[in-house]
């Protein structure tokens, strides 16, 4: 039973409707319960305004030991921007296995707060047995217009190339409207293997326990993306 919650003192003596007791208890719960939930959220936007404790950093919320990683130092080299046009304000777009399909036309993005999984996509993978949870979630873009999600569906994802490479499964949220993108991954997976993102190079590095994985940005892509969606 979470914390917060104080189970309510209502006994029933025996006399009167039953029913009516038990839809009180019931009513009672709820509102204890959504209580809670707002105050969950209060608390999680407040940490950030807090000092973090020492003993608080980069803790896994993981049961089992996490694999050790390289202690490679995640840089980037003029070199690897070489074979770039430049100057450029391309977008890191990249091709994944997701499910074991390859797909492509994936946006990496660090302002997004979800990752992103297009129905029109998902339908052509031809997953079968997969099912999502039914969940809506409203989804504001930059203009501030929103659209609501059909559940959330979680995949396992394969980011760089053996040794270096990296199964993560991402939760990604469905959501069924146009979109030049198959797929977007945001900042909750980007965290999630400590990513450090180069929009210069069209980059993404992370560490594994083969070396330094890395996904590789494909400029030409991203602009038949741009000129598509004009």
């Amino acid at each position: 039973m979470p914390p917060r919650l104080k189970l309510p003192n209502l006994k029933y003596d025996g006399t009167g409707d039953p029913a009516e007791y038990l839809e009180t208890y019931k009513s009672w719960m709820e509102l204890n319960s959504a209580s809670n939930i707002f105050q969950s959220r209060k608390n999680y936007a407040r940490q950030a305004r807090s000092e973090p404790f020492p003993h608080q950093v980069n803790l896994a919320e993981h049961k089992n030991k996490a694999p050790r990683l390289s202690n490679e130092s995640i840089i980037f080299t003029e070199e690897e921007a070489s074979g770039l046009w430049h100057p450029h304000k391309d977008a890191i777009v990249v091709a994944l296995r997701i499910a074991s399909r390859k797909v492509y036309k994936i946006l990496i993005d660090n302002g997004s707060s979800t990752n992103i999984l297009f129905r029109s996509k998902l339908n052509r993978m031809n997953l079968v047995g997969e099912k999502f949870e039914p969940v809506k979630l409203a989804l504001y873009g930059i203009t501030g217009d929103s659209i609501h999600s059909e559940g959330v569906l979680s995949l396992p994802v394969e980011l760089g190339t053996h040794p270096c490479q990296h199964i993560q499964f991402v939760e990604f949220v469905l959501v069924d409207c146009p979109s030049s993108y198959n797929a977007i991954i945001g900042r909750p997976t980007l965290n999630a293997i400590r990513a450090v993102t180069s929009t210069y190079h069209l980059l993404v590095k992370f560490q594994t326990v083969g070396g330094i994985g890395i996904l590789k940005g494909d400029q030409q892509a991203s602009r038949d993306i741009y000129e598509a969606a004009k």
